[in-house]
């Protein structure tokens, strides 16, 4: 069985040199370095290479995301900034102006929405059939009434605004959050 022998640094950035490693057919060294969270070792070529660690599984522009508040950068060291507070995530759509760059903000928590109330103004009269169709609405409004039998009288007669309605508008907020999940994203920035 092979040998590891082990070589370890706590200052940050430190990188050990082909010359602080040594390989031989009876083993050979590692470098670790605690501050960076990062492992070294010598290839064949004896060049010093860096042996796969969690930071490279997220290159810069990387996006993690944990329901643990604890920083990426406390676990796997590297630089990162809280990504897309209170924001849903959506795919890349090249095809939709909307969706097509990554970092686009698009939607809102909520939306205004103008609501038209018509409200007919003074007494109502009954009208009778126009060759046994319904009487069309008009600007004053209409209402289909009768007495439930379903005979021709029923659609027939209809009570009428006899004078314009009038129109009240207003704008409600309503709420159109998707449902959801929160969660902590960073984004590696370095």
């Amino acid at each position: 069985m092979t040998t590891l022998l082990t070589k370890v640094s706590s200052t940050a950035d430190a990188v050990p040199t082909a010359g602080n490693l040594t390989q031989t057919s009876s083993g050979a060294e590692l470098a670790v370095n605690t501050a960076d969270k990062k492992l070294y070792s010598k290839n064949s070529s004896n060049a010093v290479v860096e042996i796969a660690g969690a930071l490279q599984a997220y290159p810069v522009g990387a996006v993690y995301i944990s329901v643990n508040a604890q920083s990426p950068a406390d676990l796997f060291g590297g630089q990162w900034a809280v990504f897309g507070a209170g924001r849903a995530l959506v795919s890349l759509d090249a095809n939709d102006t909307d969706f097509d760059a990554p970092r686009e903000l698009q939607g809102s928590k909520t939306v205004g929405v103008a609501v038209d109330t018509v409200i007919p103004t003074t007494g109502y009269g009954l009208t009778g059939s126009s060759g046994g169709a319904l009487i069309n609405p008009t600007t004053s409004g209409a209402l289909i009434v009768g007495d439930g039998t379903g005979d021709s009288s029923d659609r027939d007669d209809m009570a009428h605004a006899t004078s314009p309605a009038a129109v009240t508008s207003s704008t409600t907020t309503v709420s159109v959050i998707q449902p959801s999940i929160v969660v902590y994203m960073w984004e590696r920035t370095a």
